[in-house]
C-alpha cells in the first residue's frame, strides 16, 4: 500500500504596537499617532504572507482624527480615519513575510521588498494620522488598539498600550485688595497663577494686564508677591507685563502690584491671554495659550454737600430751616457709605426748640435744641441719588451770619467739600408808594389811586399784621372814595383800611391796592392824597404822599376879573395859578389891552403847582399941544415954506395947469392949518375910555391855559 505525507504549516497572527509622536501636547494641538503591524512568519521559516489583515483603533475622550487627517499607510487594504471621528480602523491589509522593523517606537520603519513572487510591504507595515486633542481634554489619555488579525492566523493581540499627557496652560486669576477704593486712592492687584499638571513643568509663563481708563500704577508700586518672574509697572502707567514666569508642575505663585483710581466708576479689568511653553517629551517646547484674567474695583467719588438757609432772612426770634442736601456723585456706581459731616453754627445763631429735625440720610443726625452744632455720622447715598437733613435754626441778634460747614465724607469715597449760606436777621422794613395816572377831570368818576407796599431787600421778612391807611385831602369839597381792594387784602372802605398777615419777604412786595374815588365839580385844582403803612414787625410807619392835579393843566383863577378906573390909573387883578405837578415853569402873558395901556405880573413865572399872582395893568391919560395958534406963527411959517416950495419943485417945468393946481393943494392947506390953530389947544395919545375884554395866558412849553379879565376905562 502506497502512504501519503501532509505537512501543515501553522501561521503566527501579526503583532501591533503604537506610538504617539510626543509624549506630551497642549489641548486643541495635534499630535501623530503611528500604528506599526509586523508579520512574524518571517525567512526562512515559515515564510507565510499574512492578507486580510485588519483591526480598529478607538480613541479615547479627548482624541479625534484632526482635519486634514494626513492618514498615510502601505498595509494595504482599507485604512479608515475620518476626519472629527473616534476611530480609526485597517481591513483588508497584506505584509509579506520580511525583515522586522527596527526598534524605534514611534518611528516609520522602511518598507523592505525581498525578490520573488511577493509584492507587499515586507516584514512589517506602517500607517500614521493625525489626532487633535480636545480643547477640554486633561490629563494622561491611555490609547490600546483592538486585537490585530489576519486571514491565515486568526486574532492576535492588541497593541501595546500609548500614552500621551494632555498638557494644560497655565491658570490666572486675579483680585483687588478691597471692593472699592476712594477717589486718588490706592489698592493692591493680585495676579494668581497655576500650572494644573501634574508632571509637566510650565516655561516662560507671561501675561499682559491694560488696567482700564482710571486706573493706574500706584506710586510706589508696591511690587511683591511670589513669583520668580520679570514685572514691568511703571508707576503712572496703565500697563503690568509679566514674563519670563516658570511653574513646577501642580505649582502656584503670585505677583502683587499696587493700582490708584483716578477717576470714579466702576473698573472693569480684564488681562490678555496668559501663555507658557512645556517639553512635549523630545526636547521640543511647544507653546500654549490659557485664559484670561478679570476682576472689578470701585472708584469712589467723595459725597458733595450743600446748604441753604429756608427763609434765608428772618426777624429776631423768628425760625429758619437750615437744610443739609448731600449728593452721591453721578459718576458713582456704588453707594456712599459710612457718610457725615458736623456744622458749627455762628455765634448767637442757635437749633430752635423745637429742633424740627428730618433726616433722610440714615446713621445717626444730632441737633440739639439750643445748642450751636448739628452732625450726621453713619448715614448712606444711594448710587445716583442724594438725600437731606433740614432743622429749625433760630437767632435773637439781628445781623449777617455766614455759615460753613465742616467737610463732607464717607467711608468708601473720602472727603467731599464744605457747604455755605448766609442768614439774615433783622425786622421788616416796608415802605410804601402811592401813585395815579394824569390828572384827575372836575365831576369826574372812577379815578383810581395805586397803592403798592414792598420790603427793603436787606431787611427781615414781615411777621403778624400790616396795616394801610389812606388819607384823603384835607380840604373843602374832598375826593370822595368809592372801591378800596387789592389781592389778598382785608380791606374796608369806610375807614379806607386795608389789612394782611402773609409772610412778605426781603425785597418783594405785595400785591397792589387800588383805591377808586370820584372828583367833585367844586374840589381845588391841586390835592394830596396820602396813604401810611405799619405794623409788620416794621418799628416804624411809612407815609407815601401823591400830589393830584384836578382839571386842565394850567388854570388861572381870578378873585376879581372885573376893575373900573379912569385913564392914567393902574387896576390890580390878582389870581392864582393851579398848574400840574411836575408840568414845569409857567409864564405869564396878556392880550386884548386899550391903546395907551400895558401889563405886568409879579412874579412874572412861577414852578409852583399853586401860586398867587398879581396883574398889573397901568393906563395913560392923554397929552395936549403948546404950538401957537396964528398962522403966521413960526410953525406954520416954517411948514407953509416948505409946501410952498415942496410945490413948486414938483411942479418944475410942466405946463401952468399944473403949476396952478400944486399952488391951489398948497394954499388948501396953509388954511387948514391956519383954521386948526384957531380952535383952542388939541389932545394926543392917552388910554381912550371904554370897557376892553383883556385875555391873560399862563404858558409851559406848548402847554397853556388863559382866563379873562373886564377893564372899564373912564
Amino acid at each position: 500500500a502506497t502512504s501519503n505525507t501532509a505537512t501543515l504549516i501553522v501561521a503566527s497572527p501579526p503583532t501591533i504596537g503604537k506610538a504617539f509622536s510626543a509624549s506630551a501636547a497642549g489641548q486643541n494641538t495635534t499630535v501623530t499617532v503611528t500604528f506599526t503591524i509586523v508579520n512574524p512568519n518571517s525567512d526562512p521559516n515559515p515564510n507565510i504572507p499574512l492578507t486580510g489583515v485588519a483591526f480598529s483603533d478607538t480613541l479615547p475622550a479627548g482624541l479625534v482624527v484632526a482635519t486634514p487627517s494626513g492618514a498615510n499607510s502601505n498595509c494595504g487594504g482599507t485604512l479608515t480615519a475620518n476626519a472629527g471621528s473616534g476611530s480609526i480602523s485597517l481591513t483588508g491589509g497584506a505584509i509579506d513575510p520580511g525583515a522586522p522593523p527596527p526598534p524605534i517606537p514611534g518611528r516609520r520603519a522602511p518598507v523592505t521588498r525581498r525578490a520573488g513572487p511577493f509584492s507587499n510591504a515586507a516584514g512589517f507595515c506602517v500607517i500614521n494620522v493625525n489626532l487633535l486633542i480636545a480643547a477640554n481634554a486633561t490629563g494622561t489619555l491611555v490609547n490600546v488598539t483592538g486585537p490585530v488579525s489576519a486571514a491565515e492566523s486568526g486574532a492576535g493581540a492588541p497593541s501595546n498600550a500609548a500614552i500621551l499627557e494632555v498638557v494644560q496652560a497655565p491658570t490666572v486669576t486675579k483680585a483687588f485688595g478691597a471692593a472699592s477704593v476712594p477717589l486718588n486712592g490706592s489698592t493692591s492687584l493680585t495676579f494668581n497663577f497655576s500650572n494644573p499638571n501634574s508632571s509637566t513643568a510650565l516655561v516662560g509663563t507671561a501675561l499682559n494686564d491694560s488696567l482700564p481708563s482710571g486706573l493706574v500704577v500706584a506710586t510706589p508700586n508696591g511690587l511683591g508677591g511670589t513669583c520668580s518672574a520679570d514685572v514691568t509697572a511703571d508707576s503712572g502707567s496703565s500697563n503690568i507685563a509679566i514674563a519670563n514666569l516658570n511653574l513646577n508642575a501642580s505649582s502656584s505663585c503670585t505677583v502683587v502690584v499696587n493700582v490708584t483710581g483716578t477717576t470714579a466708576g466702576t473698573k472693569n479689568n480684564t488681562t490678555g491671554q496668559v501663555t507658557s511653553t512645556f517639553d512635549d517629551g523630545t526636547g521640543t517646547f511647544r507653546p500654549v495659550t490659557g485664559g484670561t484674567a478679570s476682576a472689578s474695583i470701585a472708584v469712589v467719588a467723595p459725597p458733595s454737600i450743600a446748604k441753604a438757609f429756608n427763609p434765608s432772612a428772618i426777624v429776631p426770634n423768628g425760625v429758619s430751616t437750615l437744610t443739609f442736601t448731600i449728593t452721591n456723585p453721578a459718576a458713582n456706581t456704588v453707594p456712599e457709605a459710612g457718610v457725615g459731616f458736623t456744622d458749627t453754627l455762628p455765634a448767637n445763631v442757635v437749633v430752635a426748640t423745637p429742633n424740627g429735625l428730618i433726616n433722610g440720610c440714615g446713621g445717626t443726625a444730632t441737633a440739639t435744641a439750643g445748642s450751636g452744632n448739628i452732625s450726621l455720622s453713619g448715614g448712606s447715598v444711594a448710587a445716583s441719588s442724594s438725600c437731606t437733613l433740614s432743622v429749625n435754626i433760630t437767632s435773637a441778634t439781628p445781623s449777617t451770619y455766614n455759615n460753613t460747614s465742616g467737610a463732607v465724607s464717607s467711608t468708601n469715597g473720602g472727603t467731599g467739600n464744605t457747604a455755605s449760606a448766609s442768614l439774615k436777621v433783622a425786622n421788616a422794613a416796608l415802605s410804601i408808594t402811592k401813585t395815579h395816572s394824569g390828572s384827575f377831570q372836575r365831576g369826574s368818576t372812577g379815578n383810581n389811586y395805586t397803592i403798592t407796599v414792598s420790603s427793603a431787600a436787606g431787611a427781615g421778612p414781615t411777621v403778624g399784621t400790616v396795616t394801610v391807611v389812606d388819607t384823603l385831602p384835607n380840604v373843602p369839597n374832598t375826593l370822595v372814595p368809592t372801591a378800596m381792594s387789592g389781592t389778598g387784602w382785608t380791606c374796608n372802605l369806610g375807614t379806607l383800611t386795608c389789612t394782611r398777615s402773609d409772610v412778605l419777604a426781603p425785597g418783594a412786595s405785595y400785591p397792589a391796592i387800588t383805591l377808586t374815588v370820584n372828583a367833585p365839580i367844586n374840589i381845588q385844582a391841586n390835592v394830596t392824597n396820602s396813604a401810611t403803612v405799619s405794623g409788620g414787625g416794621d418799628p416804624n410807619s411809612h407815609t407815601a404822599n401823591d400830589p393830584t392835579h384836578i382839571g386842565p393843566p394850567i388854570q388861572l383863577i381870578f378873585a376879581n376879573s372885573t376893575a373900573t378906573i379912569s385913564a392914567g390909573q393902574s387896576a390890580n387883578f390878582g389870581f392864582t395859578l393851579e398848574s400840574s405837578p411836575g408840568l414845569g415853569t409857567v409864564n405869564f402873558s396878556c392880550s386884548g389891552l386899550p391903546a395907551g395901556s400895558f401889563c405886568s405880573f409879579s412874579p412874572p413865572a412861577s414852578s409852583l403847582p399853586t401860586d398867587t399872582i398879581n396883574m398889573n395893568i397901568a393906563t395913560s391919560l392923554p397929552s395936549t399941544s403948546s404950538v401957537p395958534r396964528f398962522p403966521g406963527g413960526p410953525t406954520y411959517a416954517m411948514l407953509f415954506s416948505a409946501l410952498g416950495l415942496a410945490g413948486i419943485v414938483i411942479a418944475g417945468k410942466k405946463s401952468k395947469k399944473i403949476r396952478l393946481r400944486v399952488v391951489m393943494a398948497v394954499s388948501g392947506l396953509a388954511l387948514l392949518l391956519a383954521l386948526a390953530g384957531c380952535g383952542g389947544r388939541p389932545r394926543f395919545g392917552g388910554t381912550p375910555p371904554g370897557t376892553y375884554t383883556i385875555t391873560v395866558t399862563g404858558t409851559s412849553g406848548t402847554t397853556t391855559g388863559s382866563a379873562t379879565v373886564t377893564l372899564n376905562v373912564q
